[in-house]
């Protein structure tokens, strides 16, 4: 077996191919091919699910495919897009901001605003601290689902505050805002 994973070649699959024409079992074939055998498998069935019986030329030009699809899905990975995002960041700009503006400005560039805040947050661009760019510059990123409730007895309660807890400043009424009123009208 190999210790680092790669891809199987056109020659592997054609061995393949020419091996399990001859009957020869996946285990037998891995073990020529030095490759798992569960890698062999998954292969077979995999293309042989798509074009009916398993033909090598049509399975490596779906690899291509599909493995040059994925490199192209990554966001940050298009220059373009990188630099606007780094832009944006550094002047201000929230992700969600950049996200809908980008779509707005280059119609056909999209990202999410989701992938700019996995970026930010990733392990790889950490050390150079751009969570302090946004706008309410959190070291961590929050729980998606909000806060948490305080719970006492199994139950959720919210805190509770007394009305001697306010400050005493309430009281004279004099800043805008410590205004109290009823705001009732009579339809009779």
């Amino acid at each position: 077996m190999r210790e680092t994973f790669t891809h199987l070649s056109l020659m592997e699959r054609e061995l393949l191919f020419a091996w399990k024409e001859q009957g020869i079992s996946f285990r037998v074939i891995a073990i020529r091919l030095r490759r798992s055998h569960t890698t062999i498998s998954r292969e077979w069935k995999r293309n042989t699910k798509c074009f009916h019986s398993y033909i090598p030329c049509m399975a490596q030009k779906r690899y291509e495919r599909i493995s040059g699809f994925q490199r192209r899905g990554a966001s940050l990975k298009n220059p373009f897009i990188f630099l606007y995002v780094r832009k944006h960041l550094a002047d201000g700009w929230s992700p969600e901001q950049i996200a809908g503006r980008l779509s707005l400005d280059h119609p056909h560039q999209h990202i999410d605003d989701e992938t700019i805040y996995r970026y930010i947050y990733s392990t790889r661009v950490r050390k150079e601290k751009l969570w302090r760019l946004l706008p309410l510059a959190r070291k961590r990123r929050r729980r998606w689902h909000g806060r948490k409730m305080q719970r006492t007895g199994g139950v959720s309660r919210l805190p509770f505050l007394t009305i001697d807890a306010r400050p005493a400043e309430i009281n004279d009424r004099k800043v805008f805002g410590h205004w109290e009123t009823d705001n009732y009208i009579s339809t009779n």
